[in-house]
């Protein structure tokens, strides 16, 4: 069995290693804008009121807790030994990102829900927790775009 890095040069080496690193970051950084977008479309769809009184938003601390905090832990946690090791199998593709964000989602999701749903927002909290669904695998796509996406070789340019 062949590793996926064999022929590489080290230069090669460091910039699939830094394209990977730059996916892990990517991640969760799309996940807040996804997060804050669909509390926001929603929110306004709803006709709920997301600043208190004060001018503070209502959401701020659960937008950082679902949208950033959570991907950042499950990026360390399982994001990457996971990668890693499906890298150093070889066996990391399309496939197996989509399903594993797809297996992760679900979790994400209740999660979501979990945070929104106590605080009295429930029609809030379901929508929400389905578009985390949505955009989690659009940050697993952004990942895979990111950091494992080859540009496809020609037989011509490539001799």
């Amino acid at each position: 069995m062949t590793r996926p890095d064999e022929g590489l040069s080290t230069g090669q080496r460091w910039i699939r290693g830094l394209r990977l690193a730059g996916a892990f970051v990517v991640v969760p950084l799309v996940l807040v804008g996804w997060q804050w977008l669909a509390i926001k479309i929603v929110g306004d769809q709803l006709d709920i009121d997301l600043v208190d009184e004060q001018g503070e938003p209502i959401f701020g601390f659960v937008l950082f807790q679902i949208g950033l905090a959570v991907p950042a832990l499950g990026t360390l946690c399982v994001g990457i030994p996971y990668t890693l090791f499906q890298l150093s199998a070889g066996r990391m593709n399309f496939k197996r990102t989509m399903l594993a964000s797809a297996v992760l989602a679900v979790p994400y999701a209740m999660i979501a829900y979990g945070y929104l749903q106590p605080q009295g927002y429930s029609t809030l909290a379901i929508i929400v927790a389905a578009l985390s669904l949505v955009g989690f695998v659009v940050a697993a796509l952004c990942f895979y775009v990111v950091g494992l996406w080859k540009r496809p070789t020609s037989p011509v340019t490539d001799r």
